[in-house]
């Protein structure tokens, strides 16, 4: 005689169901609170530079990489004895993978400002008497500070009305007197969620600023939406499920 047939009650789905519920409920809470905990390491991050940079600042009367070569030798720093002096005439002013913003963090690693030992290992370490990586750089984690984030790096920047901010964002090459930039290392959630805590929440106004792809509707690819222009002051982050997370932009954080 077949034994009858079996199976789960409605009341034994429901719990089933429940269960389910939970543990991707549990799932979902846990990412968002990595990703909250990442944000808010990577601020902390940003504090810690520029309040390393003042005490330098204060000890030594200069920014560091922004020390004159011959300033820099009294006090025992690295000093490059032929660099193109002219970038020294520039005071407070860096360019985008310059030879003052690799000695920014050489400097900072020597007085034992931040922790790590910038510019001084590998082909990221700085020549004696150009201030240039030895590169190409295999290691840019070796040359400037990598962000909690992950794929990104901070460097002094002189962008907007001749501010000093730190500059965020990726790599793709660093090597002897130059660098190919990654335009796209943090999503517009990460960089919206910073700007929100740090400044206005909004890319092109206030002082932390973002830069990225732009379009008038949320698209692929664009860090900020709403926008004609690349400065657009009624532009907003692409925010949105479908773009959110896609890394899309860079970030310029108020610095000095």
């Amino acid at each position: 005689m077949p034994s009858p047939k079996t199976g789960f009650t409605l009341l034994e789905l429901s719990i089933v169901l429940v269960i389910l519920g939970l543990i991707v409920g549990g799932v979902l809470v846990g990412k968002d609170l990595i990703t909250q905990a990442t944000i808010r390491s990577t601020i902390s991050q940003i504090e810690e530079v520029n309040s390393a940079t003042s005490a330098f600042r204060l000890k030594y009367h200069a920014l560091p990489g922004d020390i004159s070569p011959a300033s820099a030798a009294s006090f025992g720093l690295f000093s490059p004895t032929a660099p193109a002096i002219a970038i020294f005439e520039n005071r407070n002013y860096y360019g985008y993978c310059s030879v003052k913003g690799l000695m920014f963090w050489r400097h900072l690693s020597e007085v034992g400002l931040v922790h790590g030992q910038y510019g001084m290992v590998g082909n990221s370490a700085l020549d004696p008497v150009s201030a240039q990586v030895s590169g190409p750089v295999t290691n840019f984690s070796d040359s400037y500070m990598e962000t909690k984030l992950g794929n990104s790096f901070m460097q002094p920047f002189n962008a907007y009305n001749n501010k000093i901010y730190l500059y965020t964002g990726g790599l793709l090459e660093l090597n002897t007197g130059y660098c190919t930039p990654d335009n796209g290392s943090i999503s517009p959630l990460q960089i919206h969620a910073m700007d929100t805590k740090l400044d206005d929440g909004r890319p092109n106004t206030g002082n932390l600023r973002a830069y990225g792809g732009f379009a008038a509707t949320p698209t692929s690819g664009a860090c900020f939406t709403n926008a004609a222009s690349q400065t657009d002051a009624a532009a907003q982050y692409n925010v949105t499920a479908e773009y959110g997370t896609t890394r899309s932009c860079t970030m310029y954080a108020p610095f000095q």
